[in-house]
């Protein structure tokens, strides 16, 4: 039975954020080659050598062809995307996988076509039962490989991207899967949005889709067998949301949406800084993890960066950057803010993010187990060669470094005495570096002034700590009502927080996804939060409507939020 039949004319679908924004466009499938008809139809050849020479030919073109796409990344795309391509033409040289695909044509007899497909096949089901998130990348990057050669044995890279090119109008792209080179091959300019039935957050397409600002919802099961080509959809970035034959009311709400965020203007004073309607400076900062990110952030109206994942550029590298390698790479983003305020968060590897070059032993719950500061103080070299790399590039300007998953005063003192030792060594001067922690795990809320004579300042993690506080995974679609039902324990937290850093003087920043929601954006401004950053998308909404009211009516909403009758009592405030 036709499954279009079967479901609502307007159907929504959930699936993970990826990429912000909102487009609506008529759909277009995207399907890979057909596996299934090549590998299933080998036939022999007359003359093994002229097909190894076809071989040869063909990992010949897809090597320059690589090289290409490295070497133009930078310029287009980002210096991130280049490490991708950078990888595909190591692998375009790793002689145990060519030297066993040239074998196996060799002893089989037959077309390289046939040899290559069954290779895919087997790898795919060596992968098909492992969960583990950096292998699953790996795949990826062998997949494109051996794709792209299939495609110049077969001569169709033209055929296979035409029916795209011909097209004259935007659409949203819809596919099982997608990986680094489908990227390259499609006329971005037509790309108005992405759905993928499979792929993570922090793939390699992901960072892609980012890097161009294409909004995008990863994970949505079976999506293909409902989408035809041309049907419309709604593609919400920000939210993992995906509207297919949407409502006239709908798109309304969403066009409306789009043009509150085009046409909104920051509300500033004479610094040029958002503030309140009676002119209390809010300051806006916003979340990066990547050159591009960082540079769209000051186009958006940031302050400064407020979070910059330094995680996502050793993720999009195959091997561990040098340490020249990563101060260059840290001096080009502080290039880019121009003496403009940027915290750099140090490595937070672990749970969800990890290395396909480097050895993390699974976990029965990464969640709670070795990540952040606890991986890197686990990890000598590693966090030493880091931290040198970050102390060295705060000669060029200064910074903050922000210390992730803090749960115990002694990752904090042995932070900052590494920090110490190194500045020392490279001749950097300490004023220059500002130490805070992420606070993210409720244990440390309660011990805060333990904390305060160690570090500079604190940035306040709502994603992770509304997820430790409620024993609600992240990223579990089925336990959304824990994030958004019962946020006013979390804002106590908050204003718990709030309270002994303000009596310790130093700084707080929300940079959790609620800080880029303009509802709570107001309730942390009237907690005393007077630093969020956020998402760039976000930042002329909360602007405005934080100049749509006074910091006293910020004030007595925010007490109004977080004391009802019920529980007024429940988190004690210290005087």
């Amino acid at each position: 039975m036709d499954a279009h039949k079967e479901i609502p004319v307007t159907t929504e679908f959930t699936g993970i954020p990826v990429s912000p924004g909102i487009a609506m466009a008529g759909t277009f499938r995207f399907k890979h080659l057909d596996l299934g008809m090549l590998k299933d139809h080998g036939f022999p050849v007359e003359n093994v050598s002229d097909e190894i020479t076809r071989l040869e030919r063909a990992i010949t073109e897809s090597a320059e062809q690589v090289g290409r796409l490295q070497a133009d990344a930078p310029e287009h795309t980002g210096v991130q995307v280049a490490e991708i391509f950078k990888a595909h033409a190591e692998l375009l040289q790793d002689e145990p996988l060519l030297s066993r695909i040239r074998s196996l044509v060799s002893e089989k007899g037959v077309n390289a076509e046939y040899v290559l497909a069954n290779e895919i096949a087997e790898i795919e089901s060596r992968f098909s039962s492992i969960n583990e998130e950096h292998l699953q990348v790996r795949l990826l990057d062998i997949q494109d490989v051996l794709h792209r050669l299939l495609r110049n044995l077969l001569d169709i890279e033209h055929v296979r991207t035409n029916p795209l090119r011909r097209i004259d109008h935007r659409v949203v792209l819809i596919a099982e899967t997608l990986l680094p080179s489908d990227m390259t091959l499609l006329d971005l300019k037509h790309i108005a949005g992405i759905v993928l039935e499979q792929g993570s957050a922090a793939s390699h397409v992901a960072i892609m889709a980012r890097a161009m600002r294409i909004p995008a919802v990863f994970r949505i099961a079976s999506i293909g067998s409902f989408v035809r080509n041309n049907d419309f959809l709604i593609v919400d970035g920000s939210e993992g949301r995906v509207i297919l034959n949407p409502s006239k009311e709908t798109i309304d709400l969403y066009e409306k949406s789009k043009e509150r965020k085009k046409k909104v203007p920051v509300k500033t004073d004479q610094k040029n800084r958002c503030s309140t309607k009676d002119g209390k400076p809010v300051r806006l900062l916003a979340n990066a993890a990547s050159e591009l990110e960082v540079e769209n952030a000051f186009i958006a109206g940031a302050e400064g960066i407020g979070l910059f994942r330094t995680e996502f550029y050793y993720m999009s590298r195959r091997r561990l950057p040098t340490i020249e390698e990563e101060t260059a790479y840290y001096r080009q983003v502080l290039s880019i803010c121009k003496k403009r305020p940027l915290t750099l968060r140090l490595l937070d590897l672990g749970a969800d993010k990890t290395l396909p070059y480097l050895r993390m032993p699974p976990e029965q719950n990464p969640q709670l187990g070795v990540r952040g500061i606890r991986y890197l103080l686990g990890n000598g070299e590693i966090f030493s060669n880091h931290l040198v790399s970050l102390v060295r590039a705060c000669a060029v300007a200064p910074v903050q470094l922000l210390i992730p998953f803090v749960s115990r005063v002694e990752e904090i003192v042995m932070v900052r005495d590494r920090i110490d030792s190194i500045a020392r060594e490279e001749g950097v001067a300490r004023e220059r570096i500002s130490i805070g922690m992420m606070l993210e795990v409720p244990a440390v809320i309660f011990s805060l002034p333990s904390f305060m004579g160690l570090v500079d300042f604190i940035s306040i993690g709502t994603n992770d700590l509304i997820q430790y506080t409620f024993a609600a995974d992240r990223d579990h679609g089925q336990l959304e009502e824990y994030r958004h039902n019962a946020l006013s324990v979390i804002f106590r937290m908050v204003k718990y927080a709030v309270v002994n850093a303000h009596a310790a003087r130093k700084g707080v920043t929300v940079c959790g996804e609620i800080a880029g929601d303009p509802r709570y954006a107001e309730i942390l401004v009237g907690l005393g939060v007077h630093s969020l950053s956020m998402q760039s998308d976000s930042i002329a909404a909360v602007c405005s409507a934080l100049g749509r009211k006074s910091y006293k009516e910020l004030v007595e909403d925010a007490e109004r939020f977080i004391l009802s009758p019920l529980d007024k009592g429940l988190f004690p405030f210290p005087a």
